[in-house]
């Protein structure tokens, strides 16, 4: 009796479970990446908006240094009287908005803002101003983009007087 030789192999069978299986991986770590690269495009669009509005807060507190009298806000205008002219902010649509001198026009300053205030702190010893400024979330968004910015006048503007405590 001849025993028919046996060689060793895949069937066909074999071979198409290997390749779903693989095909099967290929796909889920392809959604895997896919959702990476998406997450890594948002916090980019993130650090970005980040980094605008701290320009932003970084740009508005020189201008409050460089005050040459108290700023005044005045019909939801900040004016900062300063060597140079007056600089000002308000709030205009969906952006704030900065002119640097009375004759010039408003230019954006920082746009995608949902909400934004300037108010005057008196401080205990210090008065400073602050601007609280919101930007526009993004869709699905975790977190609200809330910043808040502190600024002091220099020395060289005259501090309103602070009343003297008793018994001090």
């Amino acid at each position: 009796m001849i025993h028919p030789r046996r060689t060793s192999g895949f069937t066909l069978l074999e071979m198409l479970v290997y390749m779903s299986v693989l095909a099967i991986l290929m796909t889920v770590a392809w959604l895997a990446y896919y959702a990476c690269t998406s997450h890594s495009l948002g916090i980019q669009s993130n650090v970005d908006d980040v980094v605008r509005a701290v320009r932003a807060g970084e740009r508005w507190r020189e201008d409050i240094r460089q005050a040459t009298a108290p700023p005044t806000l005045d019909g939801g205008v900040l004016r900062i009287p300063q060597e140079k002219g007056e600089v000002a902010y308000r709030m205009g649509e969906k952006a704030v908005e900065r002119r640097a001198g009375r004759d010039a026009a408003w230019e954006p300053f920082l746009t995608k803002v949902a909400a934004s205030r300037m108010v005057l702190d008196p401080g205990k010893q210090v008065p400073s101003w602050r601007w609280e400024v919101e930007l526009q979330s993004r869709a699905h968004a975790q977190i609200r983009p809330l910043f808040t910015f502190r600024a002091v006048l220099l020395p060289k503007v005259p501090l309103p007087k602070a009343p003297i405590p008793a018994g001090g």
